[in-house]
């Protein structure tokens, strides 16, 4: 066997999830994002409410109906007008809230959905500011199918199952008024059938744990193999390959049937006693109705026993609906984990400036709020003992470094030696283990204020980064421009400025839309319009990553020359000798 195959044999790693299902904290997962919706207390209360209406109206209409019946056959006329009045008002007052229940918790799912993903997105903002950036691009779409899950489970099955309950304790209280003996066994074998759901419930959640368990190390190690493919064929362990997925397969086809009779069970179950409960229900129906001036008048049979029975339905939902929940527990597990793995760096700490906060349609649209831009004041840099720890990879030092407001400076060196890193402490995109970036105006030079002392606000308007990696956004170019940029402090005379500084203006106006991440515009295009969007936001300090690694010669000297012609500090990391050359200073680290 290859060490792919040994390796994925002998080492069970687990995913978050993995053990939502284990004994001591079943729901935990659930509870934990339960919490975060804590502004939707409100909305889900009302949202159960109206399901429990309902649920007693469609009790109303089926117990009267029975009632009705057992009129006409046991005293041979038909029942009173009044009964005709009260069962139309039942019919008309469920439709209604059967409409209301569809609106208020769709409503409902769009909102808990929408607050789900911005702590999801808020938790990812925070690891780039921390420079966590462990999310991948599967990570995320695993999460945000996650939640799709979980959406329906907080905006309408905990409703569901609340109003599942108050609906049984109504009907076992309506029966017990009609006749103690019948209330109690109604409310005694109610009792057992949720014993039995929880008991079993275990047992299930264990089953399906192992069965999803065993296909994610399935699903592992087919990637593992794939990923192996050259060593595969190399050494002709295809065949041996074949045998362990088959040994794989054969496991999870045991757990499925260990959780398919399990299932069984429990719907074995439940159906007995809720035959038993029936039967009970109406033997003492039928005893009682046979006892002269009994409160239970033989015509009320039916209606107690239709009673017990849509009592009884929607606890045999919500039983039912307990015993699947482990899907919704990995979910909400993984969610979780995906939450915890982030921490803000510090108080007021929010995404960097060109990322898009929130959930419109229109992502490119939204603005931070705040105060309109003040005029440009170059800020200066000082590094003074600053390193940064790298988990895994050691830790980086770098020497001391002077930038002077309105000074360009190159920053250089080899592949590895921390020309990004310093960048990202610089920008306070990321935290240094010791050490300090200080930030300073020409009026203050002995002193300024390091990037996490800085109001967030100010620092992401003032500083600036842009690295051939930043991306356009889908939307028009007066929206990219605006990005990041406090709500109504650009007008269109400044953003036509920034496209004309950039030399842009000849070739797109602010009005054309640019596709999904410009795809239709050059790299220099791009490069142009993404420092056109740092210009318009008039900053203090602007750090360039590699911002001509992927340019032309001719496309890299046009930049090189707005670049140079700049009045802000510029603090410039590039390999390439012919971008570096036109600053004031070059740094080698």
């Amino acid at each position: 066997m290859s060490a792919t195959a040994d390796a994925a044999r002998t080492h069970e790693d687990h995913t978050p999830g993995d053990h939502a299902g284990e004994p001591g904290a079943p729901v935990r997962p659930l509870l934990v994002l339960l919490r975060l919706l804590r502004p939707m207390v409100l909305p889900m209360l009302w949202t159960g409410l109206v399901s429990w209406a309902g649920w007693l109206a469609l009790m109303a209409i089926t117990v009267m109906g029975a009632w009705g019946v057992g009129h006409a056959v046991v005293l041979g006329e038909l029942p009173p007008s009044g009964f005709w009045w009260g069962l139309g008002a039942a019919v008309v007052v469920r439709v209604l809230l059967t409409w209301h229940e569809m609106d208020v918790s769709h409503a409902l799912a769009y909102r808990v959905l929408d607050l789900l993903r911005m702590h999801l997105f808020d938790s990812y903002a925070a690891r780039v500011v921390e420079g966590r950036q462990a999310h991948s691009g599967d990570a995320a779409s695993t999460a945000l199918t996650d939640l799709e899950k979980l959406e329906f489970f907080y905006a309408h099955t905990i409703a569901q199952m609340a109003s599942a309950v108050l609906t049984f304790g109504a009907g076992a209280a309506a029966l017990w008024l009609l006749d103690a003996a019948m209330g109690a066994a109604l409310l005694a074998l109610g009792a057992v059938l949720m014993a039995s759901s929880l008991f079993l419930r275990r047992r299930m959640t264990r089953a399906g744990q192992a069965q999803q368990e065993e296909t994610n190390r399935l699903s592992r190690f087919l990637t593992d193999v794939l990923g192996n493919a050259r060593d595969v064929l190399s050494f002709s362990l295809a065949g041996r390959i074949v045998e362990e997925s088959a040994r794989r397969t054969a496991r999870i086809s045991r757990q499925e049937r260990r959780a398919a009779l399990l299932e069984s069970l429990a719907s074995g179950v439940r159906d007995l006693l809720t035959v038993t409960a029936l039967l009970l229900v109406l033997l003492l129906g039928l005893r009682r109705a046979a006892v002269p001036e009994s409160a239970v008048a033989p015509e009320m049979v039916a209606a107690a026993v239709t009673l017990a029975m849509m009592s009884l339905a929607p606890l045999i939902g919500a039983a039912d609906t307990l015993g699947k929940l482990h899907p919704l527990q990995a979910s909400a597990a993984r969610v979780a984990a995906q939450l915890d793995d982030a921490g803000p760096a510090g108080p007021d700490t929010t995404a960097s400036s060109t990322t898009p906060r929130g959930h419109d349609h229109d992502d490119a649209a939204l603005h931070t709020p705040g105060p309109t831009l003040a005029a440009p004041a170059p800020w200066g840099v000082r590094v003074s003992g600053l390193r940064h720890r790298h988990p895994g990879r050691g830790e980086l030092r770098y020497p001391e470094i002077t930038v002077r407001p309105g000074e360009h400076v190159a920053i250089t060196g080899p592949s590895g030696v921390g020309k990004t890193t310093l960048i990202n402490l610089v920008a306070g995109l990321w935290r240094p283990s010791a050490g300090e970036a200080v930030l300073f105006g020409a009026d203050d030079p002995e002193s300024g204020r390091s990037p996490e002392k800085i109001p967030e606000e100010e620092l992401r308007a003032r500083v600036a980064v842009v690295d051939q990696e930043s991306r356009l956004f889908r939307g028009t170019v007066a929206q990219n421009l605006r990005l990041g940029a406090p709500e109504g402090a650009l007008t269109k005379a400044d953003l036509h400025h920034a496209l004309a500084a950039v030399e842009a203006d000849e070739w797109i106006s602010l009005d054309d839309e640019l596709g999904e991440t410009g795809l239709r515009l050059s790299g220099g295009q791009r490069a142009r319009l993404c420092l056109a969007r740092a210009l318009a936001r008039r900053p203090a300090l602007l750090i360039l990553d590699e911002v001509t690694a992927s340019l032309d010669a001719e496309s890299e000297a046009d930049i090189t020359a707005l670049i140079r012609s700049l009045d802000c500090t510029v603090l410039t990391v590039s390999h390439r000798a012919s971008t570096v050359a036109s600053s004031d200073r070059i740094i080698a680290l």
